[in-house]
């Protein structure tokens, strides 16, 4: 939808329960090369775009070839005999939209996708879809928003403020962003800035939330609080604050990694997919992104006033596998031409105050961090240890 309408949605349930072909197979319609659809690509710079191999050639990494090489958006147009999945609800472009009081099930992608919109409430909402990619609420460029009320069991993040991937940054930021009384079960991130991120994040405040994690026997909450791009998605993320926390089921009690490249943490398994309370991962699933130019800047986190509780789980009682992991940009993950190289920098001014992360099971290192400075712990509470101190961490 377009326009500048006041809009409205109350009071209905919706769902979606078509099954279609799967977008996870290379679809034959997609050319062989990406030449053959743009033949002004010199063939080093289609082959740099596209990858090695066929993976490119499946609909949504064909997407994002396209949108690699400045394709415009309006002529990305993907009709019959292709299968990107459709979100539920999305309003693009519009200002003063309400939407209260519904629930969304078993929808085939993101629950709810708001795209450079202005003056947004959420209230009363429960996003419950425990799909592939089944995001609750992604405000993705987006300026005044406020999500209170609602409740998220969803099968990727519950709540992921996004603005633009590579090159489609048009939108500009999201910003001025209030989260306020939420409840949160299953799901990858409880709240999550990221990874679709290119244009930027700043503004946020997420206060008086309860990551309740029902489900921890059987859909654990893999991350409360989850910050992620990469080398492709770049972008920046500065000036979060989130307060008055609480997690009484725990997260995720199991690690959780990504695929990483042949860089200099080749030999270290680093839980950035699951398993840490809080992460920062600025190497978030980098064999996914062919173009690795971008590098992401974080800067200027605060957080306070978050309670971990402990679960009877692996003959013990545990709060997740680990309670903080930082992990900044990582300098040989870029893969552009050497005399264009950007300033790859460190994530750095983070502040930890007032908490309390219960007992991880990897108590042995219950913190990891790579390429971060600045980052603050006073009075945090992990196992039975209490920090009051500065870490930092070079590359």
């Amino acid at each position: 939808m377009e326009g500048t309408h006041k809009i409205s949605i109350s009071g209905h349930r919706f769902a979606c329960t078509n099954k279609g072909a799967s977008e996870s197979h290379v679809n034959e319609l997609n050319p062989k090369n990406l030449s053959e659809r743009l033949p002004h690509l010199s063939p080093p710079v289609a082959q740099y775009i596209q990858g090695n191999g066929d993976r490119w050639r499946k609909d949504p990494e064909f997407l994002r070839a396209l949108s690699e090489s400045g394709v415009k958006a309006t002529e990305r147009i993907f009709g019959l005999g292709h299968y990107l999945r459709p979100y539920m609800i999305q309003f693009i472009s519009c200002e003063q939209v309400l939407l209260s009081n519904y629930q969304v099930r078993n929808t085939p992608f993101w629950q709810h996708n708001p795209v450079n919109c202005k003056h947004l409430h959420v209230k009363g909402v429960f996003a419950n879809g425990t799909g592939p990619n089944n995001d609750g609420f992604n405000p993705e460029s987006c300026d005044g928003v406020l999500i209170e009320h609602c409740e998220f069991n969803t099968g990727d993040d519950c709540i992921a403020i996004e603005s633009g991937k590579g090159l489609d940054t048009q939108f500009g930021p999201s910003q001025n962003i209030v989260i306020q009384h939420c409840k949160m079960q299953s799901g990858h991130g409880g709240l999550t800035l990221g990874s679709i991120m290119s244009g930027g994040i700043q503004n946020v405040f997420a206060r008086d939330l309860i990551f309740q994690n029902k489900n921890y026997l059987t859909d654990p909450l893999n991350i409360a609080i989850r910050l992620k791009s990469n080398l492709n998605r770049g972008g920046y993320i500065r000036d979060i604050h989130v307060k008055n926390i609480l997690i009484p089921n725990g997260i995720r009690t199991n690690p959780g990694y990504y695929k990483g490249l042949n860089n200099v943490l080749t030999d270290q398994k680093i839980a950035t997919n699951a398993g840490a309370v809080i992460t920062i991962d600025c190497g978030y699933d980098p064999a996914a992104d062919n173009v690795r130019t971008r590098p992401p800047s974080i800067s200027n986190i605060f957080i306070s006033n978050l309670k971990v509780g402990n679960i009877p789980i692996h003959n013990g009682h545990y709060s997740s596998h680990q309670a903080l992991v930082i992990l900044g940009p990582i300098a040989s993950d870029y893969n552009g031409a050497e005399a264009q190289r950007p300033t790859i920098g460190s994530v750095q001014n983070i502040v930890i105050a007032n908490c309390d992360f219960g007992n991880p099971v990897n108590a042995t290192e219950p913190i990891f961090l790579f390429n971060a400075k600045s980052i603050v712990l006073d009075k945090v509470k992990i196992g039975s240890k209490l920090y009051s101190t500065e870490l930092n961490s070079s590359i």
